[in-house]
Order: structure tokens, then C-alpha cells, then sequence
């Protein structure tokens, strides 16, 4: 599901969780449930 923000973009909501399982993550928000298999994490900031 999305929504449409004020500049025209599509907005897809937020990441309201995000767990670590075995093999993999799974994440919840606003665009359903999501289940990754394999990969790694990889949260950078720049400021």
C-alpha cells in the first residue's frame, strides 16, 4: 500500500520493525511484512 506526499512522491510508509533471524531479517511497516533470505546489515548515517 502507498500513499502519494505533497511533492508527488510515492511514499511506501515506514520500517516499524526490523529483526535479525536465522538466515536472514524480517522487516514490518506500513507496506506489509517482509522475510530476507541470506545478506548482511548495513546501516551507514552521513551527516
Amino acid at each position: 500500500m502507498s500513499s502519494t506526499d505533497p511533492d508527488g512522491s510515492i511514499d511506501y510508509g515506514n520500517i516499524d520493525t526490523l529483526q535479525v533471524v536465522d538466515g536472514g531479517f524480517e522487516l514490518t511497516g506500513n507496506f506489509g511484512n517482509i522475510k530476507i533470505s541470506g545478506g548482511e546489515l548495513r546501516f551507514e548515517i552521513h551527516t
